[in-house]
């Protein structure tokens, strides 16, 4: 029986399978995975708002966090198992630099996060009124002239940060 080569080729597969399913099972190795694309939260915003200021730009809105723990475990994990904050509370005009908080999943340990801080520009919150003008483009056949049927206003109040309303 042992000289059959069927035979041992199905002996083989079968024990193989039998320790890669103790290995899993009894031993539970601890393994890394790295969760990709964990959104930050930024915190305080209405207060940084109240101050008069908002923010204009900021230098990622996603971070990537490494976990390491045992298999079953690390496996399991994804982005809502974690929660990465920004608080912007305090935040000056201008550039600022905010650490991150990192919080996840009690059965893992976070290895690394791709940062600890980010870089974040703030500008001063303005609400401007812009007058509403029609233009018409595309083509437009010469005997036919276009016209407004109805607008309902004038004028429209644009509210953000103060380089960008600026555009507008």
């Amino acid at each position: 029986m042992l000289k059959n080569k069927n035979f041992n080729i199905v002996l083989a597969i079968v024990i193989a399978v039998a320790l890669w399913a103790y290995v899993l099972g009894d031993v539970n190795p601890t393994t890394k995975v790295t969760v990709r694309d964990v959104p930050i939260e930024f915190i305080n915003e209405d207060t940084l708002e109240n101050s008069g200021l908002t923010i204009l730009e900021c230098s990622q809105v996603t971070v990537n966090v490494s976990v390491s723990g045992p298999r079953t475990e690390a496996t399991k994990v994804d982005t809502s198992d974690f929660t990465v904050e920004a608080d912007v509370e305090a935040l000056q005009l201008g550039h600022n630099v905010v650490r991150l908080t990192i919080k996840g999943p009690d059965n893992v340990e976070i290895v690394s996060v791709s940062a600890d801080k980010i870089d974040i520009t703030v500008d001063q919150l303005i609400t401007v009124s812009k007058n509403i003008s029609v233009i018409a483009t595309g083509n437009i056949d010469s005997d036919v002239e276009p016209y407004v049927v109805d607008m309902s206003r004038d004028s429209i109040n644009v509210t953000g940060a103060k380089s960008l309303v600026n555009k507008v």
